[in-house]
């Protein structure tokens, strides 16, 4: 598929957008396709592994004629929503944003031992009130990220946003459809 399934009238011409999560996967699609349409992308990713599909993605963009700007954060941390939004500002040169595409997910700790740092999730324990087992720092930092980040930068993000209003889309993947229907159980 060469395009996202969206009316083929509708043009982003002059609008900014933020993508998080952008170096991979539907992250990368929703960037292009965003760009393809006339928007500027900021491309928000964490991973040093990633720098350089960001950065092939902002090269990519910037060849369809768009401004594009690469911003390396870590959405789990209390910061990241201002340091974002200003790090889009500024690297786009913009005073605006009109679009926000919360991505980013965080499920569980890398697959192999050569890319697990215990001490990335050390930082977002919980106090412990029971011995249940359960990996309480790592389901600290799945919401951190899934929850708490799209927050932040919605925060950071209103008085930026365009005088003709904007939007902000919310992606959700498995890991916090799981979350959300363990939540419920625990609820019943």
């Amino acid at each position: 598929m060469d395009s996202l399934t969206l009316p083929p009238e509708l043009s982003l011409i002059g609008k900014v957008a933020i993508v998080t999560g952008a170096s991979r996967g539907i992250g990368t699609r929703i960037a292009l396709e965003l760009a393809k349409r006339g928007a500027d992308v900021a491309l928000v990713y964490q991973a040093d592994s990633s720098t350089s599909l960001a950065q092939h993605l902002a090269d990519e963009i910037t060849c369809l004629g768009r401004k594009a700007t690469v911003i390396k954060t870590d959405l789990g941390e209390l910061h990241c929503g201002h340091m974002v939004i200003s790090a889009a500002l500024r690297g786009l040169n913009v005073d605006k944003i009109d679009i926000l595409v919360n991505n980013a997910g965080a499920d569980t700790p890398p697959a192999t031992s050569l890319e697990f740092d215990p001490s990335l999730y050390e930082k977002y324990a919980l106090p412990s009130c029971c011995d249940s087992g359960m990996e309480i720092n790592i389901i600290a930092r799945i919401m951190n990220v899934n929850v708490r980040a799209p927050l932040l930068l919605l925060q950071s993000l209103l008085p930026h946003v365009s005088a003709n209003g904007g939007r902000v889309i919310n992606m959700f993947g498995l890991p916090f459809t799981m979350f959300l229907n363990m939540k419920a159980l625990i609820m019943q």
